[in-house]
């Protein structure tokens, strides 16, 4: 465990083990409790139990992945896609279409024949774990990017001296267009589909369109290939007032987790601080939000979130409850 310059602990986490995996699920599906991840102890804690400031209550806990009846019942629908039987899988579309007891019905329909029951228990632990090792994969990546904030002096003077800051964006637009002709769709894998292909589509519109007024950071590695760029648009809600709102910020995934992002945000804040401009906004979305940790230990502040609801899920579920 480290400590910030707050004197805030930062935590590591340990390997996930098959009893950890359990405990977890076994929180997930206990709609009676309430309960957060302990990151000193490494283990659940109910969150009457969780101690401390409000600071250090912030570094120590973070939720547990969710478990509402809305992912119960996409697993369901998933496994009856994946089902090779034709009769039950027939016959389990029917008890999903049924509106209220949806559930209940689903499970009586399984009972019919214990082999597919089987299947299904097996299916729905694999997708739970799953979701638990995208979770502690995720947890685990902001937990180093935390202690990689407040690097030691020594090793931010190594990234400092093995990686370049640049401004030459005539040497790499080329490049830049090729990543959002191919690399924008990977960038997103983590949000389900259809709205994986709107944020795509989102940012390819504007991938690229950048012109001399923008801002824009380049970090080289030692053998001066791309390492990764920021990009940010000049906005001016008024005359006195000068915003840049970053619009690209990629990192090559070979370079990820040296630190590279630290440099870019770094080296765009002092750009924009040495011109005269008033605020940066930066837009997470896709995998970079693993990022927004490290962004608020600089200072940056949450101001706006986009959620999305599945319509046709939503009615099922007030249908089944």
């Amino acid at each position: 465990m480290k400590e910030n310059t707050n004197n805030i602990p930062v935590y590591s986490l340990s390997p996930m083990t098959d009893e950890l995996m359990y405990q977890i699920i076994f929180c997930m599906e206990d709609q009676a409790g309430s309960y957060l991840f302990d990151m000193a102890e490494g283990v659940p804690s109910q969150k009457e139990f969780t101690t401390g400031s409000a600071d250090e209550r912030k570094a120590r806990y973070r939720e547990i992945p969710s478990w509402k009846p809305a992912d119960g019942f996409r697993i369901m629908e998933k496994f009856v896609s994946s089902l090779r039987n034709p009769i039950f899988r027939e016959k389990l579309k029917e008890s999903l279409a049924m509106g209220k007891g949806v559930f209940r019905s689903f499970k009586n329909t399984l009972k019919e024949e214990p082999a597919v029951e089987r299947l299904w228990f097996y299916f729905k632990e694999r997708e739970i774990k799953r979701s638990i090792y995208i979770w502690y994969e995720q947890l685990s990546e902001i937990s180093y990017l935390e202690q990689l904030g407040e690097p030691e002096q020594d090793t931010s003077e190594l990234i400092l001296s093995d990686f370049v800051i640049s401004e030459n964006r005539e040497k790499w637009t080329k490049y830049i267009l090729e990543i959002g002709e191919s690399r924008l769709h990977d960038e997103f894998s983590g949000v389900d589909y259809p709205l994986n292909e709107i944020l795509v589509q989102e940012y390819q519109k504007t991938w690229g369109h950048f012109d001399n007024k923008w801002l824009m950071i380049f970090v080289e590695s030692p053998m001066e290939d791309f390492a990764g760029f920021i990009g940010a648009e000049p906005l001016t809600p008024d005359d006195a007032t000068l915003i840049y709102s970053v619009k690209h910020l990629y990192v090559e995934p070979r370079y990820r987790g040296l630190g590279i992002f630290k440099l870019l945000a770094d080296s765009l804040c002092a750009r924009a601080a040495e011109i005269g401009a008033d605020r940066i906004i930066i837009e997470l979305s896709g995998k970079s939000s693993v990022i927004s940790p490290a962004l608020e230990q600089r200072g940056f502040v949450p101001f706006s979130e986009r959620v999305s609801l599945d319509l046709e899920k939503w009615k099922r579920i007030q249908q089944a409850e």
